[in-house]
Parts: structure tokens; C-alpha cells; sequence
């Protein structure tokens, strides 16, 4: 009788879960809609602190704070909000690290309230909305909004081109480019050690160590010299996890196109840079970037505008690439990409069923094109009121190929120019009797809010001339100190706008 019992229960509770399993994936399935949200962009640029505002402020709207007003407006319904709640999702059982919110938040309630700390290493947040639903669909009861977003190294993004790229090609395009005249006192040193290097050589690893520091040392001083931001491999700016492992011990090297033997030095680089492109596909790319529905580029136009030439050009050709490997993913299965050639060397029957196999994978492999797409030029903050359309027109010309690249696609694309964080005031500025419009913000601890003129920002097209006036770095202004306990939302400029061209239409 007491086996008969226990085998009753058993029978049971394996009914009830299974029922409560079929209820939990019905629920999902009629009331959760689940998307990816992509924060991207280059390094500085901002992402952190996009999503610890973007998070607040969901939050404190939530809560019945009117801290997103497009947002606030497109979830009225006869003066009531349809929001019931915004609320974290606990981690669970990811295998990457959780984005620390609550650390960042409090970083900014702090009576010395300082910027987040630059990004070192993936993390993910992911984020409900609970949503009332409208009309006759009110009977159904809320559905929820899930945002899974995710923040990592800016500089890792900058790899996504590589991946199509063998070690010539990087090669040649690298050094062409470490060959630009203007450069030349930040890259001579390294171009006349490679120069002395010929691919099949033996290898010698205190060579390649010294080669690989080199160039390390190259990218750092074209970064702090002229502000560049598409410097590859991202991680030799960033390693993250990988630390120092042998196979990012590599550099660019001409002559590695043809065969080498084993135990050469371009056999060696060659080898290290197929392992890098494996490590980095399997454990960021083909895992966390596959799948977005949503995307934010942020763009930080007037960092670049103001580095000079160099820098506007550099950002402006990262931004593309970028966002042509996005839209179409990466790898020759996926985009079409073979090795120049080598179909035609098949036999006919055989070239025929491996043309048709590539076809069906191709397919079948195709990323799911993204919805929409923002662009957004970030740290508007640092420009008066009057002149943000011309940064915004500004931001449009920059984006202009990048724009196309995505819009094949019949993605949705739009333009915005937004803080995050707001941490000026519009003033106005007496000069030579004269009223100028400016910003003005407090650069350091304890100190005075000082004011800040961007000058005239180019609309569009950037004539030579611009190029001629000294370059300078903007101001870093100390964000404002928020309420310890975040519920008031945090004070931005158009991060409503953003969010509800981006995710508006879910709401």
C-alpha cells in the first residue's frame, strides 16, 4: 500500500509539472515578447552609461516618474499610463558576467560622483516591461516586454571585419595604412623593424615578442596621438579574459600570402592569427551577437570632429564596416565569400552540388535581419540647444554608407543626438559685447562650473579648411551627483527619443 502511495505521488507531481511547464511556456508564448537590444559602438563612446541611465530611468517611469516623456506618451492611454512596472530580471544561470547595475548607480549618488569605469570584459542585463494591454486585449491580461542587453569592450567590436580577412589581407591593408604620412613618428619604429623581417625566416619567439610589444605600442600612440578608434585586433588594446596567451603574440607582416614552412616566423603569425579569429568568433561573436532584433550605435561625432581629419575619417570607415558585418554576420558561408577561384577548379558535377549546398546553408545560416537601427551622437551635452541639428546633420553625413549598408536590408534607420547623462546648462556668453551660446558644466571635484563653446559644428559635407584649426580634446564634465536612491530617474538629453524609436512600436 505504501509503495501503491508513493507511486501515486510520484505520478502526480510529474503531472502537475508537466502541466505547469505546458501553463509556463503558454504564458511566455501568448504574453512575453523577448528581444535583443544591441548597444554598440567604439570604444568611449559611452555604452556603459547609456544602459545605466536607459535601466533608471525604465525603472523610475515605472514607478510614475515622468523621466522618458516620448516614452511616457507612447504608453498613455486616456491619462493613464498602460506601464505597471519595469523591473531586473535576477541573473540566472548565463555563463557570462551580470552587468553590475546597482555598483554603477551608486558610483553617480556618491557626493564625489564620478563616471563608470571603462568596460573590461562582457556582461549582461536583461530588463521587463509590464504592459497593460489595450481595448478588447485588456481581458488578457498584462504582457511583458523583455530587453536583453548586453555591454562589452568596444575595442572587441572593432575585430568583427577580421574575420573575413587571412593574414595577408590584414597584412597589407594594416601596413599600407601605418604608412600614412602623419603617422610616420607614431609608426616609423615599427615599420622599420617588420621591414627587417623576412616570413620565411625561422622562428625566433624573443623576435616575435618584440614585434608583437611593438605594435602594441603603435596602437596605444595612435590612439592617444590622433585619436583614432579602428585599431586591430581590439583586444591587443583590451585583452579582457584572455590576459597575455600566446596566440595573441602576433603582428602584421607583409609576405605571408603564398606556402611557408613550418617553423617559419610568417608560418607562426599566420597560425596565431587563424587561432585569434577562432577564439574570438566562438567565444564572443557567434555567442552574444548573432541574434539582435534591435540596435544603438552610439557615435562619439564631436570626439572625432575635434581630433582631427585622422580621426573623422577613422571613425567614419569603423561605423561602415561595422555595419555592413552586423547586418550581414560574418564568415564566407555567410555572406558568399569563397577564396577567389577555387570553384571553378572543382569538376562540374561536384562545383554544381557544393554551389547548391552553399546556397541552402547560406540560407539557412542568414542572421535575422534587425529591425531598426539608431544612430546617435553621443555627449550633445557639450553643445548648446541651437547648434544640436547641425550635429545631428553631421552625424547623418558620417553615417551616410553606413545608413545603406543597413537600410538593403529595409531595417528602419534614424538619427539622434542624446546625453545619457546630462551634465551641463545652456548659457549665454558675452564676447566682445556680443551674446554667444555655450554649455557650461564642472570639470573637477569641489570646482566651479566652467563654460564651454564647441565653436561652429559643420552640418555636412566638412571643407578643407576646417581640417586647418588646432585639434583639441572636450572637456570631461563631472556628471551630477543623482538621488541615492535613483527613483527620481537620472537627467539626460533625448534618451526618450532614442529608446522610443527603437523599441516604440513594442510598446
Amino acid at each position: 500500500m505504501t509503495q501503491d502511495r508513493s507511486l501515486g505521488r510520484w505520478l502526480w507531481t510529474g503531472v502537475r509539472n508537466i502541466a505547469s511547464g505546458v501553463s509556463d511556456n503558454l504564458d511566455t508564448a501568448f504574453n512575453e515578447q523577448r528581444i535583443r537590444l544591441a548597444v554598440t559602438g567604439l570604444s568611449r563612446s559611452g555604452k556603459t552609461v547609456f544602459i545605466t541611465s536607459m535601466i533608471q530611468n525604465l525603472i523610475a517611469l515605472g514607478q510614475g516618474r515622468d523621466t522618458l516623456p516620448l516614452v511616457t506618451r507612447r504608453l498613455d492611454s486616456n491619462g493613464r499610463s498602460r506601464l505597471r512596472r519595469v523591473t531586473i530580471d535576477p541573473a540566472g544561470v548565463q555563463t557570462i558576467p551580470y552587468f553590475d547595475f546597482q555598483t554603477k548607480l551608486q558610483a553617480l549618488a556618491r557626493a564625489d560622483a564620478s563616471w563608470p569605469p571603462r568596460t573590461e570584459d562582457l556582461s549582461e542585463i536583461s530588463i521587463t516591461l509590464e504592459i497593460e494591454r489595450e481595448g478588447l486585449g485588456q481581458k488578457l491580461g498584462a504582457r511583458r516586454v523583455r530587453m536583453d542587453i548586453l555591454d562589452y569592450p568596444g575595442e572587441w567590436l572593432l575585430d568583427l571585419p577580421l574575420l573575413d580577412l587571412s593574414h595577408a589581407a590584414w597584412s597589407e591593408d594594416t601596413l599600407e595604412r601605418l604608412r600614412t604620412p602623419d603617422m610616420l613618428p607614431q609608426t616609423g619604429k615599427f615599420l622599420e623593424f617588420v621591414r627587417g623581417l623576412s616570413p620565411d625566416g625561422p622562428v625566433d619567439e624573443a623576435t616575435v615578442r618584440r614585434g608583437h610589444a611593438l605594435y602594441k605600442e603603435t596602437l596605444s600612440a595612435l590612439r592617444n596621438s590622433f585619436g583614432l578608434r579602428y585599431l586591430q585586433p581590439g583586444r591587443f588594446l583590451c585583452p579582457g579574459p584572455f590576459g597575455d596567451a600566446p596566440f595573441l603574440w602576433f603582428f602584421p607582416m607583409a609576405g605571408t600570402d603564398g606556402p611557408l614552412p613550418h617553423g617559419s616566423i610568417g608560418r607562426l603569425l599566420l597560425d596565431r592569427f587563424e587561432t585569434y579569429k577562432r577564439e574570438i568568433r566562438a567565444n564572443f561573436f557567434d555567442t552574444y551577437f548573432k541574434s539582435f532584433d534591435r540596435q544603438i550605435m552610439l557615435v562619439d561625432v564631436l570626439g572625432c570632429l575635434y581630433a582631427g581629419k585622422l580621426a573623422f575619417d577613422d571613425t567614419a570607415a569603423a561605423i561602415h564596416d561595422l555595419a555592413v558585418v552586423l547586418r550581414d554576420g560574418w564568415g564566407s558561408w555567410a555572406r558568399g565569400r569563397r577564396p577567389e577561384g577555387w570553384l571553378s577548379d572543382l569538376p562540374w558535377p561536384l562545383s554544381l552540388s557544393v554551389n547548391a549546398a552553399s546556397y541552402v546553408v547560406s540560407t539557412l545560416a542568414r542572421n535575422k535581419p534587425v529591425d531598426r537601427v539608431a544612430f546617435v551622437a553621443t555627449k550633445a551635452d557639450h553643445v548648446p540647444e541651437l547648434d544640436r541639428q547641425a550635429l545631428k546633420s553631421l552625424l547623418s553625413h558620417l553615417a551616410k554608407s553606413a545608413a545603406g549598408a543597413i537600410e538593403a536590408d529595409r531595417a528602419k534607420v534614424s538619427y539622434h543626438v542624446a546625453a545619457s547623462i546630462r551634465s551641463t546648462e545652456d548659457v549665454t556668453l558675452q564676447i566682445d559685447g556680443r551674446p554667444m551660446r555655450a554649455v557650461q558644466g564642472v570639470l573637477t571635484p569641489g570646482g566651479r562650473a566652467r563654460p564651454f563653446s564647441p565653436g561652429q559644428i559643420p552640418a555636412a559635407e566638412i571643407p578643407d579648411y576646417f581640417w586647418d584649426a588646432a585639434y583639441f580634446e572636450l572637456p570631461d564634465f563631472l556628471p551630477p551627483r543623482i538621488n541615492p536612491r535613483g527613483n527620481e530617474g537620472i537627467r539626460h538629453l533625448a534618451l526618450d527619443e532614442v529608446l522610443d524609436a527603437v523599441i516604440g512600436d513594442l510598446l
